[in-house]
């Protein structure tokens, strides 16, 4: 039998079930909740911790392990879990070395972020508040706060704690950014946040959430060249994912809003509309799809529908096009397979008339 040298006692009941990922955990047995948890100790623990014995009871968990992992270790196990992309383990592992008489504030630090990173918003409050009485002088501590009570839904909160950060680092980038993003939400103070932003974004010129919230707030001011930029910049820096996505949809948002002004049809896109309802006629169904699928993918990095000397070819249609025109022809060839889909961009009026003229030459 080995010789345990470490031991760290967990309460049962402080144990998030939801890392098991068991539907209906709650209705389990006791002694098949103990298996579980046991089970997950043992599967998360052994790379970290080597020898070890895991023992659950339904009122404490029990972890005791040998050399060379002292209590010490756990904290750096934690990172290395973080920084590979598992939250949820590096969390377990935080809580360990706490629960062992860890209590140096990087520790309690790195899991309170981690914590608010899983959504765990009242501890992780409870835990960062801690450290910023402790050592008020660590902006990114504050940093940390504010973020934990921006996402809990306390902008007031979030507010002070980052102010209070700049005030101990002045150009703090994240708290810049963060503080930013919270003073945009509120009309009264979305000046000062747009400033803090942009500033942000010269420190941290990579940063795709700070390029993606200064889109939003010029879009919402109607500064739609410097949103298109931003905007652009988000697709640069992030070719795929949820943040690409978003800042497609803020691309469409931008080029509808300066497309017209305000009830006014454009007769260009009638007329391009009224050609592509021509040019499909009779044409089979699946040359239909096959070219409005490749204006589609063509499309996913950006038509510019509000210039017209930028022009675009096709394999599978002869010719130079605007992106208005590609635009048009997309939306026809899909009205005419799936009508229902939305498409981002409303030029729907310009197609009834369209579609009026088509009718009306088709005697």
């Amino acid at each position: 039998m080995p010789e345990f040298l470490n031991q760290v006692r967990l309460a049962t009941a402080d144990f998030d079930t939801a890392l098991l990922e068991i539907p209906q955990f709650e209705n389990l047995d006791e002694s098949d909740q103990v298996a579980a948890i046991t089970a997950y100790f043992e599967n998360e623990l052994v790379s970290s911790l080597g020898s070890s014995d895991i023992r659950v009871t339904t009122k404490e968990i029990v972890v005791r392990w040998s050399e060379p992992q002292p209590i010490g270790g756990l904290a750096e196990s934690a990172l290395k879990s973080l920084n590979s992309g598992d939250p949820k383990t590096g969390a377990l592992l935080l809580r360990l070395s706490i629960a062992g008489g860890d209590r140096s504030l990087s520790t309690r630090l790195n899991l309170g972020m981690v914590l608010s990173d899983l959504g765990e918003l009242s501890e992780a409050i409870r835990i960062l508040k801690e450290v910023v009485s402790e050592a008020a002088d660590n902006a990114n501590a504050w940093v940390a706060y504010g973020i934990a009570y921006k996402r809990n839904g306390n902008s007031e909160k979030a507010t002070k704690a980052l102010r209070r950060a700049l005030s101990v680092e002045e150009g703090n980038p994240y708290a810049l950014k963060n503080l930013g993003a919270v003073l945009c939400e509120n009309e009264k103070t979305s000046g000062e946040g747009l400033e803090m932003l942009e500033k942000a974004s010269q420190i941290m010129p990579a940063d795709v959430q700070i390029w993606l919230g200064l889109g939003q707030v010029y879009e919402d001011l109607k500064k739609l060249d410097d949103a298109d930029l931003a905007y652009r910049k988000v697709l640069d820096l992030a070719p795929f994912g949820q943040f690409n996505d978003m800042a497609k949809e803020g691309l469409s948002r931008v080029s509808e809003s300066s497309f017209r002004e305000p009830g006014h049809d454009r007769p260009d896109a009638v007329m391009y509309c009224l050609g592509a309802l021509e040019r499909f006629q009779g044409m089979p169904m699946d040359e239909v799809k096959k070219i409005s699928m490749e204006i589609a993918v063509l499309g996913m990095s950006g038509l510019d529908v509000n210039n017209p000397e930028q022009k675009y070819t096709l394999k599978s249609l002869a010719g130079n096009f605007s992106g208005l025109h590609l635009f048009c022809i997309e939306y026809v060839g899909f009205k005419m397979f799936e009508p229902s889909l939305d498409l981002g961009f409303d030029i729907s009026s310009e197609y009834q008339q369209a579609q009026k003229l088509f009718e009306s030459q088709q005697g």
